[in-house]
């Protein structure tokens, strides 16, 4: 089943502290296997953005990154395109 959803809001993610980057990094990868309307990339600047079809989409999916990744996410204001 092929669906075609573009993303329409995004938020950028990041840790509280450096160390934890790695375990970030590791719950995007699986966060974007487990839900493939999801985008998640990293930008020209460096900031890990996380993109969704919605705003309670987007919500879900950072929680689903807070529980994946054990750690204190931040995340930035939600950007609609």
């Amino acid at each position: 089943m092929k669906l075609s959803v573009s993303p329409v809001v995004r938020i950028s993610v990041s840790v509280k502290h450096a160390s934890e980057l790695t375990k970030l990094t590791e719950a995007l990868k699986k966060l974007s296997k487990s839900d493939p309307l999801a985008q998640i990339f990293t930008s020209e600047s460096g900031e890990h953005i996380v993109a969704g079809s919605g705003e309670l989409h987007v919500e879900i999916l950072y929680n689903d990154l807070c529980d994946l990744s054990g750690t204190e996410v931040v995340r930035g204001d939600p950007v609609v395109s």
